[in-house]
């Protein structure tokens, strides 16, 4: 089978120099195409399309602005393209291999200092990052996540600890507090139980204490009545008396009140 070769003329003085090199070296140009045919179907070599330079490096910053919408995107200028032009034509690799790059870059938690996107049209830098050079930062990131969820977690379980033993300790309370309760009461009624038994016995003694203790009652209700007067104004009706001698009724205010304090009051009442 015959192998044609065309190609355009502004080529025709590099091909020249790959037929001399095949002469010189003893081999058909057409085995040297079928080699590279070989090893382009076999291995993972990009070759360039014929699209223009400018074109494919304006996909390159359309990729970059995909992949990386947080970073600063450099403006278009004919330097820019130049350098990513001469990017491309160093790496020779095609727009997956820039996307797996960018994708190396954002996925990396830049701390003090991140990157630009004119450093990553640094070859070393393309080693740099493909090589793992940063992957501690992610590493020392996922580990710093975990220390915080155990910490997070340890909390959680301290607090529910402390929330349990409380409970415990009120539902403890509880019962004590019920039990006394019911002690009380108990002896309540006993008390009561003998109370009435002693006035079956001694009529007149249980009359006597009933009364004294109903005029006890009677007297510290008055003492109470009197010591909440003393705190805030009460309406008496002989609080004043008129020239004639009859009795006026008015408010009767604590002796440290002000006369807005008791203009206020009078508003309210």
């Amino acid at each position: 089978m015959k192998l044609d070769l065309y190609y355009l003329d502004d080529v025709e003085p590099f091909i020249k120099q790959v037929k001399a090199k095949c002469l010189e070296k003893g081999v058909s140009i057409s085995q040297v195409i079928l080699y590279f045919f070989r090893t382009y179907m076999e291995e993972d070599i990009y070759v360039p399309t014929d699209e223009p330079r400018d074109a494919l490096a304006l996909k390159v910053i359309a990729l970059f602005k995909e992949i990386c919408p947080n970073w600063k995107v450099p403006d278009i200028s004919e330097q820019l393209l130049n350098k990513i032009v001469k990017a491309l034509e160093k790496v020779r690799k095609g727009p997956d291999w820039w996307e797996t790059l960018f994708r190396k870059a954002v996925a990396i938690p830049w701390k003090d200092w991140q990157p630009d996107f004119f450093w990553l049209l640094d070859q070393d830098n393309h080693f740099k990052l493909l090589s793992g050079r940063y992957d501690f930062m992610i590493a020392q990131r996922d580990h710093e996540k975990h220390v915080e969820e155990r910490r997070k977690l340890r909390e959680a379980e301290k607090a529910e600890k402390e929330r349990l033993k409380k409970e415990e300790a009120e539902r403890k309370s509880k019962e004590k507090a019920e039990q006394a309760r019911i002690k009380q009461e108990k002896a309540d009624q006993k008390a009561k139980e003998k109370e009435e038994k002693e006035r079956l016995k001694h009529p007149k003694a249980a009359e006597a204490k009933d009364k004294t203790e109903e005029e006890e009652k009677a007297r510290k209700e008055k003492e109470e009545l009197w010591a909440k007067q003393r705190q805030e104004p009460y309406w008496s009706d002989v609080a004043y008396m008129d020239k004639e001698g009859r009795d006026i009724g008015g408010w009767i205010y604590p002796n440290d009140w002000t006369e807005e304090q008791q203009l206020d009051w009078e508003e309210k009442h």
